[in-house]
This record gives structure tokens, C-alpha cells and sequence, in this order.
């Protein structure tokens, strides 16, 4: 038998207003790692295998090549899921600026925790020393700010679905 199809959940113009509006109050992490996902569509695992190198902010361009995976428990980088997954996106002018702000907050971070940060290859969503950010972690982030604000349920997958309907 063909399998149900089920309605894909997404947030409407007022509840973006409404999660952009609580992001106020959460880490500057937190905000670009959600904003990004609603600007630009990108999967999870493709935010989270970003380096700085990706993104022209000049031209506003962010490049999506390659991705995270998790096998036996261990992150490691590959190619885009399929070749029409490696893109070009425009992304918005305040969503640039959120990048800008967030470049300088985890340049002043790494000073900070040099000693302990194992970071050496530029990528702009980090574990706390710099490593690979688990992808899985942009699923706890988005269930913890649902709760804590009480807004209408949706994982951080379904922003990629946000994002196409608000553009369509």
C-alpha cells in the first residue's frame, strides 16, 4: 500500500513574527542558527557544516556544499545530499548583519576559551571547543525555545517548510 501523505507543518507569517520577536531574548547562537534556517531553507545538517569561507557578505551569497552526518555516533563532513543540494542563496540584508554580530560575539568566544578550543577549521556553528555541531542540536534548540515561549509546536526541520511557504 502507498504510504499516507501527511501535511507538512510550517509556521505562517505571525508565527515567524512571533518566534523572531522571542529570539530577542535568547543567545546570539541560538538567533542566527534559526534565523539562518528561515532565510535561507537549508537543512540542518547543511547549517551546521557552514564556515565562514561560505558565505560572501558583500553579495549577501551563501553557498551550501557539503553537509554533516552522524554514523555510529560520529559527525563527520560530506557532500551535499544530492548534486541539485549544492546551491547559491541570497540571504537577507538582517539576517547579514545578524552574521556580522554573531562573527564578532564568537571571535571574542575563542579568546576567551583559546586553551580549550579545538576548533581549526573555520566553521561558524561550533560545539563549546570549537568541534562539529552535533546536527541533532538544532532540534534541542528549536524544542527548548518552543517550550520556554509556548509556541505552536514545530521542529527545526519543518522551518525549512516555513521558509518555502513563505516564499511561495
Amino acid at each position: 500500500p502507498k504510504k499516507e501523505h501527511k501535511e507538512k507543518n510550517f509556521y505562517d507569517v505571525t508565527q515567524v513574527k512571533k518566534l523572531l520577536d522571542v529570539l530577542e531574548n535568547e543567545s546570539i547562537k541560538y538567533k542566527l542558527l534559526i534565523t539562518l534556517a528561515l532565510d535561507s531553507g537549508a537543512r540542518r545538517s547543511e547549517l551546521c557544516a557552514l564556515r565562514w569561507s561560505d558565505i560572501d557578505l558583500d553579495t549577501r551569497m551563501m553557498s551550501i556544499t557539503k553537509s554533516l552526518k552522524v554514523f555510529n555516533g560520529i559527525v563527520d563532513e560530506k557532500k551535499a545530499k544530492t548534486e541539485s543540494s549544492v546551491r547559491t542563496i541570497k540571504l537577507s540584508e538582517s539576517t547579514i548583519n545578524l552574521i556580522k554580530e554573531y562573527q564578532e560575539w564568537q571571535e571574542a568566544y575563542k579568546k576567551v576559551y583559546k586553551k580549550k578550543w579545538i576548533g581549526k577549521d573555520n566553521r561558524i556553528f561550533t560545539s563549546v571547543d570549537g568541534g562539529y555541531m552535533h546536527p541533532s542540536t538544532c532540534d534541542h534548540i528549536m524544542r527548548k525555545i518552543v517550550k520556554k515561549y509556548n509556541l505552536d509546536p514545530i521542529c527545526f526541520h519543518e522551518l525549512r517548510h516555513t521558509c518555502a511557504s513563505l516564499l511561495i
